[in-house]
């Protein structure tokens, strides 16, 4: 199961999901995400993993292809999660070798924001 909460500051869209972020859940991230961003406008993305209890390589990937298809139109940025397990996911897929994940949603309000 998986539950997104949305929220908009100054341009930058933040996601918070909750949950599993799987071969099963993907899906509906997508859809959540894509009407969101068509419909806003907004480019630069946070998406914060600290309540993920779960993912696996099909979520990761589904992850690096929102930050394929933003990069060249804005930021797009991981807040890590509290999981070790999904740390260590993370920081051993493509997704930890190429898009930013900073500590917390204040740092990345920061770093956007500078």
């Amino acid at each position: 199961m998986l539950h997104i909460e949305f929220e908009f500051r100054k341009g930058i869209l933040f996601l918070r999901l909750f949950g599993e972020l799987t071969i099963r859940t993907l899906h509906q991230l997508k859809e959540e995400v894509e009407d969101i961003i068509e419909n806003s406008g907004i480019y630069n993305i946070v998406i914060n993993l600290k309540s993920i209890i779960r993912i696996d390589r099909v979520g990761i990937y589904g992850l690096y292809e929102e930050y394929l298809a933003r990069k060249q139109e804005g930021l797009f940025m991981i807040c890590n999660s509290d999981s070790p397990f999904v740390n260590g996911f993370i920081f051993d897929s493509i997704l930890g070798r190429e898009v930013p994940i900073i500590e917390n949603e204040v740092k990345a309000f920061r770093y956007v924001t500078i």
